[in-house]
């Protein structure tokens, strides 16, 4: 390490030289505000603090090695930290590793074993029989909707064309609205909602009638 002066106040090696203009001289000056005037003054200084610091030269060499020494130990202590570390993240990465496989091994062997199971179900289940269709004699659309509409009429009671409704012994058999003879719907009195909604509006005009006579009179 080279030599540098330093202040001999604050032992700052912060110290500079300037001319200054109103002295027409060398100025040596400090942070700490320490100043020495004149160009001899300054060369005797640095002399005197260059003769204390080759004395100390070999001292401050040893000094130097044992920093050196010092630092070098420092690097290689980080070294193996690093190393340490490397190994430690590189060791917990081939752990996860292993889990992943482990874990993606047991989902498919679960998926197998799931994709088996239905398969057997598959094979040992029968076949539901189909239901029985019912066969119409009839080779065109228009006779299988004209054999429907029949059926249909006889369902819910309107005679077919060309014949008359018998009126029932039973009046329980026949459609409550007065005007028609069908037979009524089960658990229903009407043969259809147009009958049910037709008779409440006779009955509605009936009671209006009445009550009109009842306030007239």
């Amino acid at each position: 390490m080279p030599f540098r002066m330093s202040c001999p106040k604050c032992a700052s090696p912060s110290v500079w030289i300037n001319q200054e203009q109103r002295l027409r001289d060398m100025v040596m000056s400090c942070r700490c505000g320490w100043r020495l005037y004149g160009e001899k003054d300054i060369e005797k200084e640095h002399a005197a603090q260059e003769h204390e610091w080759l004395k100390t030269a070999g001292d401050r060499a040893v000094i130097q090695q044992r920093r050196e020494e010092i630092a070098a130990q420092k690097r290689e202590q980080k070294a193996k930290i690093e190393a340490a570390l490397r190994a430690g993240q590189e060791h917990k990465r081939q752990q996860k590793a292993v889990a992943d496989e482990k874990k993606r091994q047991e989902i498919t062997q679960w998926m197998e074993t799931i994709r088996a199971n239905e398969a057997s179900q598959r094979r040992t289940t029968t076949k539901p029989k189909p239901k029985p269709t019912t066969h119409l004699p009839y080779n065109n659309l228009i006779q299988i909707a004209a054999h429907l509409v029949r059926v249909r009429r006889e369902r819910v009671g309107i005679p077919a064309k060309g014949s008359q409704w018998q009126t029932p012994e039973n009046p329980d058999d026949q459609c409550a609205l007065p005007s028609c003879s069908s037979r009524p719907q089960e658990k229903s009195k009407y043969c259809s909602r147009s009958c049910s909604n037709k008779n409440a509006r006779l009955r509605h005009k009936a009671r209006s009638k009445k009550t009109r006579k009842a306030t007239a009179a």
